[in-house]
């Protein structure tokens, strides 16, 4: 239930015991269901913002001007200089931890001062006693010293600049002929946070915290993987998108507004994107473990950590959808199935060198996705849902439109038949919720 919502009950409340309907213990109980409603202070946010932002421009500033007389100043000036804004920034770090713990601006103001403090130490002292490294030892040095003041301080900052910070290595190390393995290493020391987080759902750092790293696991898992098992990215996304998606469906009963699931949203976005490029045969061609590469920029060894992490993904993948089978609710049953279908697909592929069967199963799970969102759609009287299972067949049909040798005229009538599908759903839509409003004035 919506935070406002809750407090319209609440408030509420005293009428129906005072009126004898509601007693003081089921009042009690309603208030221990849903709790207390968080209080958005978008003014405590703007502060934490702008506190986060000034915090950025005064540390870039501080280090342009040690830029502009650098070459002139002696080795120990270059020293002093190189930790003086280090110092300060710890100086105020105690003072908020001592003085200013309650304050979300602060917070997210002097943790960022102190992560630009860190690398403009770290980069600065290199260059002035000539230590030798690269932009991956850089990048990882800083990121293990600043690690400790997502805790410290509770901020959301230090563990966005955190996420970040450890996809970049994994892509220079990458880019560098290494091996990237270390990046789950690096992101199991916010999984703490992460999980305190996912338990405060309502806090606002806990949805933005979920939000960027939900994003952020998109993008690191692709260049993370060693790749050494041909399209076993396939499986491995799809059950990605499929344990997002169904984890806020098995664990957090509420029905928040969008923006506080990013779980779910990302989740179903990932399945329809992965859903729909996988109607490719291209995607499907030379995958499997007949395709195995054994070419010396593939290590043997890394490529263990996808198969444990396709072994981790695709078994929590299926609990979920096994644990949701009892909801009985087919919508979320059809997406929650994306990981499944990957891997049988993956296998036939595999097994017959052919992508034909996966591409024709793939075309009807797209299709049965768009059909089941708009039965949602219809069942729950919501005109968006509704245009968004006809907007999944429309991609469906534009998709095939390039991909096929499909006739013109079989185009433009399927064209046609979507095209009435939007008409005659939303005006089904829309007389429902005449009848319902007109149903809630006679009564």
């Amino acid at each position: 239930m919506k935070d406002k919502n809750i407090k319209w009950l609440y408030e509420e409340l005293p009428g129906l015991i005072s009126k004898g309907i509601l007693t003081q213990e089921t009042a009690q109980e309603i208030k221990k269901y849903y709790g207390e409603p968080e209080e958005r202070n978008w003014l405590r946010i703007m502060l934490a913002i702008f506190g986060t932002l000034g915090s950025i421009l005064i540390g870039s500033g501080i280090i342009l001007i040690f830029a502009k007389n650098w070459d002139a100043l002696s080795v120990p000036a270059r020293t002093v200089l190189s930790f003086t804004p280090l110092i300060i920034s710890q100086v105020l770090g105690i003072y908020v931890i001592l003085k200013k713990r309650d304050s979300m601006a602060w917070k997210e103001g002097v943790s960022t001062f102190i992560i630009l403090a860190v690398g403009a130490a770290i980069s600065l002292v290199g260059q002035t006693y000539n230590i030798s490294g690269d932009r991956t030892v850089f990048t990882l040095t800083w990121m293990l010293l600043i690690a400790p003041l997502v805790y410290i301080f509770d901020a959301f900052t230090p563990a966005l600049f955190y996420l970040i910070g450890i996809t970049f290595w994994a892509g220079f190390e990458q880019s560098d002929g290494g091996y990237a393995v270390l990046y789950w290493g690096l992101l199991a020391i916010l999984i703490p946070y992460i999980i305190k987080a996912f338990r405060n759902i309502e806090s606002n750092r806990s949805v933005m915290l979920l939000w960027a790293l939900s994003l952020n696991l998109c993008v690191s898992i692709g260049i993370v993987l060693e790749k050494v098992l041909p399209g076993l990215w396939i499986v491995i996304y799809s059950s990605f998108f499929a344990v997002l998606y169904l984890l806020e469906k098995a664990f957090i009963n509420k029905n928040h507004s969008i923006d506080r699931m990013p779980f779910n949203v990302v989740g179903t976005i990932g399945i329809l994107v992965v859903s729909i490029l996988l109607t490719f045969r291209g995607f499907w061609d030379h995958v499997g473990w007949l395709m195995y590469r054994h070419e010396a920029r593939f290590n043997d060894l890394a490529g263990i950590v996808d198969y444990i992490l396709v072994a981790i993904l695709l078994s929590a993948a299926v609990y979920l959808f096994i644990r949701n089978l009892k909801t009985k609710n087919a919508f979320t049953q059809i997406f929650g199935f994306a990981a499944i279908l990957s891997a049988i697909c993956y296998m036939a592929a595999a097994l017959i060198q052919d992508g034909s069967i996966p591409v024709i199963l793939y075309n009807i799970y797209i299709f049965a996705l768009g059909l089941s969102t708009i039965v949602n759609g219809i069942r729950k009287k919501h005109m968006g849902i509704t245009n968004g299972g006809m907007l999944i067949i429309s991609a469906l049909i534009i998709v095939r439109f390039f991909d096929t040798e499909m006739s013109f005229l079989l185009k433009g009538l399927s064209f046609i038949a979507v095209g009435i599908g939007f008409i005659i759903s939303n005006a089904v839509l829309i007389k429902k919720q005449k009848e319902v409003s007109l149903d809630e004035k006679a009564y």
